[in-house]
């Protein structure tokens, strides 16, 4: 992504003074530059079904078209419980996944990732995994704001706005030890467990796991990749650096993830 970005840079600068033809011969090469070092997807409006902007048959019908177009290679969709109306995250992509072969699934944002139990959701998206033959890419996040309908979300399931975070990073042990595990007890300070094994396994080993985050902090503390949103071109060209050095810092080996 890194010298994509160069290119488009330099080569724009360049193009802009010269003929017809080499603009045109630059503008294809930033286009191949771009397709080789980045991946496209689609989010789906889950927002839009009970909001009466869309019909679940559009939504299922762009998914068949993402599934169609081999300059597109995902799906995604949003997620929260109760701070927007929107189709569970879940539900949907178990049902793109039952008519796609190809395209890799996931949330966008699993906003409600630190609410769930995460026994629940690890049963769940090993399902998931299955049905999608293992195309599934979870990207967890903390959600929160500083709404009053955040806070009220929390409440209303027993969960303190300031546990969130340590909610979230104690739930990406708790799959990675119910994927990985059986019959090992596990300890924390949300979820202890014993005597439990989950089947089905995901299909893929280890099954992916993303980090929503701008915080350097927990880039360290999970040694996973992330995903940089609504960054400035300043900020951008540093938040995709990070996790490649962090990653030689701690030894990881950064294959399949962003």
């Amino acid at each position: 992504m890194h010298r994509a970005g160069r290119a488009i840079a330099g080569g724009r600068s360049e193009a802009m003074s010269a003929s017809p033809l080499r603009r045109a011969f630059s503008c294809r090469l930033l286009v191949q530059s771009i397709m080789d070092h980045m991946n496209f997807g689609i989010t789906l409006s889950n927002r839009a079904v009970p909001l009466g902007l869309c019909s679940v048959r559009d939504l299922l019908a762009l998914a068949d078209a993402v599934e169609a177009c081999p300059a597109l290679d995902s799906v995604w969709c949003g997620d929260a419980l109760f701070v927007n109306r929107r189709l569970d995250a879940l539900t949907l992509l178990a049902a793109v996944a039952g008519r796609t072969e190809r395209v890799l699934l996931g949330p966008a944002c699993m906003g409600s990732f630190a609410l769930r139990n995460p026994l629940v959701f690890a049963y769940e998206w090993a399902s998931l995994d299955v049905l999608s033959n293992g195309r599934t890419r979870l990207v967890a996040c903390a959600g929160g704001g500083s709404s009053a309908l955040w806070q009220a979300e929390g409440e209303a399931l027993g969960i303190a706005a300031g546990e969130r975070r340590r909610r979230m990073i104690e739930n990406i042990h708790v799959l990675r030890h119910l994927w990985t595990k059986d019959n090992e007890p596990f300890v924390g300070q949300f979820t202890s467990f014993s005597n439990v094994t989950l089947e089905p396994k995901p299909v893929q080993s280890p099954c992916p796991i993303w980090l929503a985050t701008d915080s350097a902090g927990r880039f360290w503390r999970l040694g996973v990749c992330a995903y940089a949103r609504r960054k400035d071109c300043g900020r951008l060209d540093d938040a995709l650096r990070r996790p490649t050095r962090i990653q030689t810092v701690m030894g990881v080996h950064p294959a399949g993830r962003p």
